[in-house]
């Protein structure tokens, strides 16, 4: 079970968070990319998620961001958070001004009723200019088995750090600490998955740690015990800055991004994603997953949002697009504003909408205008955080409704990386294609009263204490185990395909187990369903992950299992409206009216 250290602070609650953009990089970032030969070793002379760091307008745009003007249309639109620039790893000298300037913007949102997350780079460093004010800092470069100094993407002038380095560890809570005594809501931890020092510092913590004197990092670099001991270093960095964030503000959040989930093995660079979450409030889920249809595969983030759901924190949607493009088509843009808010009232985040206009800067926009000025966009957000605002108050005080749990096997991860995680997404595949509510649980939070099957890997590496908490469920309900031979192939990740043999595999077990799934939808392939349990109801989203508008669904209650008469259905657009069934033997029949992207259904179980 996840025994959560800190209580998460009042304000970040399910329903009610609504990003504004990412301002998080600060404007000596953009002109040191602006340099011919770093540009070209770092981002190929491409855009940096939109952004062109050579532009001539380019501090124009900067200063737009943070204008009182962008803030009241921010605070207009219904935005009440802003992730905002502090220290980015240049040095605290090199970044006093523009730290007192983002204290300064703390403020300013502050009276607008925006709260700001803002941004501590803990795991590297920009080396000129922080060995200027800080010599010593040459000792907390990470090295790889050889000595050569790791390096934090292409180029030379961004070294990693090695997160065993006491003096680093120090360097990083006072900039965390400083954070917060802005009166800033939250900090946010970026780039936490690149722990591979294999200093001198880190191969004696490591000798230290497996309590063998001639261990040896590069040896051992494979083993579980290394993956153990990354990961117990990432978290005493973590909790570390929580502790002393906590302290100035416990209701200040921390925040992380630990590049999860993705196709590389994290877990052996520290990041044990249910162990993260005991000392953390949110995580992003960043990659390239911007939630859609590529062929017969759903590309989306349920498996993320049920983790967060699992260890007690909000997701922070932060998926760019394949190729780091900007979208605007109308469809994807609600449909990724509106995913976080299907599965429980994540928080609404785009990254994309404080971009320049660049190109698309047409009438009286100007290039260095934001991206949200853009008609769809500004169009999109504007309706998904108005039906966010409205719906909120439900997703509140909700839990998600299943009786079906799903083991997570974190031996398993740590043993076998790659294939637990082809496992897991493939489980969440089928579950979510049948459209089998689970819940994803730690091995020792499996209760008898809460669930009624619970779903275990069969080629599982598990630890004992899970394996008994398993055998003690057995005893009073059942256990399917789910064959490897079912796992489907990885669409990149977080996305696995869903086979027949596997649609077998589910049903049967919703036949074995009518308990598990009270519902039925007659819908496409791409409609993806999510129960939550709420006041003396049940809520049921409905998002479509194609561009295909959804005409007819049907859908099906077992009033056995949710007594109900009628429901009320509303779309993104559109008001509640009440819907009556029809009854067909022990289950009460429901045509739902013409949806685009989203639809959300109440069932009131207080007039049942």
């Amino acid at each position: 079970m996840v025994t959560r250290q800190f209580q998460r602070p009042d304000w970040l609650k399910r329903g009610q968070v609504f990003w504004g953009g990412h301002l998080h990089e600060p404007i000596y970032f953009y002109r040191l990319l602006a340099d011919t030969q770093t540009r070209g070793e770092w981002t190929r002379g491409r855009k940096l998620a939109g952004v062109d760091p050579s532009a001539p307008w380019l501090v124009q745009w900067y200063d737009l961001c943070r204008s009182p003007a962008l803030l009241d249309q921010l605070a207009e639109l219904g935005v009440n958070c802003l992730y905002l620039n502090f220290f980015k790893g240049f040095g605290m000298e090199y970044e006093a001004a523009e730290m007192h300037r983002t204290a300064s913007l703390v403020a300013q949102c502050a009276q607008r009723g925006i709260r700001t997350v803002l941004y501590i780079q803990p795991s590297n460093f920009f080396e000129q200019t922080l060995l200027a004010e800080a010599p010593q800092a040459r000792d907390w470069l990470a090295r790889d088995a050889a000595g050569n100094v790791i390096h934090y993407g292409a180029g030379d002038f961004r070294p990693v750090a090695c997160l065993h380095h006491p003096k680093w560890l120090e360097y990083v809570r006072q900039t965390a600490q400083a954070a917060a005594e802005t009166g800033a809501d939250g900090v946010l931890l970026d780039n936490i998955n690149h722990n591979q020092c294999c200093c001198d510092v880190s191969q004696q913590a490591y000798r230290t740690f497996a309590g063998d004197p001639s261990a040896d990092l590069a040896a051992d670099a494979a083993s579980s015990l290394t993956t153990r001991f990354r990961v117990e270093t990432t978290m005493h960095l973590v909790e570390a800055v929580a502790n002393s964030v906590k302290a100035v503000n416990p209701q200040c959040a921390v925040m992380t991004n630990p590049a999860w989930p993705r196709a590389q093995n994290v877990q052996a660079a520290g990041i044990d994603i249910m162990r993260l979450a005991s000392v953390t409030d949110a995580f992003f889920i960043e990659n390239k997953c911007f939630p859609r249809m590529e062929g017969a595969t759903l590309i989306g983030s349920s498996y993320a949002y049920r983790m967060a759901d699992a260890t007690g924190t909000l997701a922070v949607l932060s998926a760019w697009m394949p190729d780091m493009s900007l979208p605007e088509q109308p469809y994807p843009l609600r449909r990724y504003l509106l995913e976080p808010l299907a599965f429980g009232g994540h928080v609404m985040c785009p990254p994309w909408a404080l971009r320049p206009l660049d190109e698309r800067a047409s009438g009286r926009h100007g290039p260095q205008d934001v991206y949200l000025r853009h008609a769809p966009v500004g169009e999109a957000l504007a309706a998904c955080y108005r039906l966010g605002h409205s719906v909120g108050p439900l997703l509140t005080d909700a839990t998600p409704w299943a009786r079906v749990a799903v083991v997570h096997p974190t031996e398993w991860f740590t043993q076998d990386f790659d294939t637990a995680m082809a496992c897991m997404l493939s489980i969440d595949a089928v579950l979510t294609a049948e459209h089998i509510p689970y819940r994803l649980v730690a091995g020792d939070a499996l209760d008898a009263d809460r669930f009624d099957v619970a779903v275990v890997p069969r080629a599982a590496e598990l630890a004992s204490s899970t394996r008994n908490a398993i055998d003690r469920f057995a005893a009073a309900k059942a256990v399917f185990a789910f064959p490897r031979e079912l796992q489907g192939p990885l669409h990149g990740a977080p996305a696995a395909t869903v086979s027949a043999d596997a649609r077998a595999w589910a049903a049967k077990l919703r036949n074995a187990h009518p308990s598990v799934a009270p519902y039925r939808l007659a819908a496409p392939p791409w409609v993806v369903s999510f129960p939550l349990t709420c006041r003396e109801g049940r809520l049921l989203s409905l998002l479509n992950y194609s561009d295909v508008p959804t005409t007819v669904t049907i859908l099906s209650v077992q009033q056995a299992l949710w007594p109900i008469k009628k429901l009320s259905f509303r779309t993104l657009e559109g008001e509640w409206q009440e819907i009556t069934g029809q009854t067909h033997a022990d289950s009460i029949r429901f045509e739902l009216p013409d949806w685009l992207v989203y639809a959300l259904c109440w069932f009131d179980l207080s007039t049942a």
